[in-house]
């Protein structure tokens, strides 16, 4: 059991490592997936009109401050902050400014005390 957890946490790290993006064209591609390379395309408009559609939040000091408690609440959960770089990030915004987190991995975000977390469907995935 402990040797096949070891290899999942494993072969996720370096697919992580081996995820890249570069644009071609008019369009976003990202590269992932080690054993089974998966290459998706996102067209430059459709991420432009997504990004024009809303004000981005800043990571202030009111976002710095709840950071420090995101990281006090994986720690206590034992996992590491730095693993989880981006979420914490993203966690302590949304926490910041009163807001939830809506997202397709909702097990990204376990374990931080007071963060309001919705699960929503994969696009790509069945529900």
């Amino acid at each position: 059991m402990v040797v096949v957890l070891i290899g999942a946490v494993a072969l996720s790290v370096v697919s992580w490592f081996v995820t890249g993006y570069h644009v071609v064209g008019r369009e976003l591609r990202i590269y992932d997936g080690l054993v089974w390379r998966r290459t998706r395309a996102i067209p430059l408009e459709r991420l432009q009109a997504v990004e024009a559609s809303f004000e981005p939040l800043p990571f202030d000091a009111a976002a710095a401050r709840a950071f420090g408690g995101v990281a006090a609440s994986l720690r206590r959960t034992g996992r590491k902050p730095s693993a989880r770089a981006f979420d914490a990030l993203i966690a302590a915004t949304a926490m910041a400014n009163d807001l939830g987190v809506y997202t397709c991995n909702p097990r990204d975000f376990e374990g931080i005390d007071g963060l309001t977390v919705v699960a929503i469907p994969h696009p790509d995935r069945p529900s």
